[in-house]
């Protein structure tokens, strides 16, 4: 998470896509359920060029996310603010109005 927080995003996105494009190649079960799930969406068989080529984008999609999530502790409630648009705030206010967290 440090080096995430200091490094600048560009590099820290280039770096979640390798990681993302390793376990597409280091993890054969993982490799293995995505092609399936995404064979299934596309309709077409898990060793279509598309379907990996889709898959392994997906698992570099994935880590990327979760460099996203590393870095929500380090934002500021304004930095936080820029990156969340709330298309329907009638919604958020009334689960907030409820106490329970949101």
């Amino acid at each position: 998470m440090f080096l995430i927080e200091i490094a600048p995003r560009r590099w820290s996105y280039a770096a979640a896509g390798a990681i993302g494009n390793s376990v597409y190649y280091l993890m054969p079960m993982r490799r293995r359920i995505a092609k399936q799930n995404f064979a299934h969406v596309l309709g077409k068989a898990p060793d279509d060029p598309e379907v990996r080529r889709v898959a392994r984008e997906a698992l570099q999609n994935y880590v990327r996310l979760l460099r996203d999530v590393m870095i929500y502790p380090s934002l500021s409630a304004k930095d936080l603010e820029r990156r969340v648009t709330i298309h329907n705030p009638q919604h958020f206010e009334s689960v907030v109005a409820r106490g329970k967290g949101v």
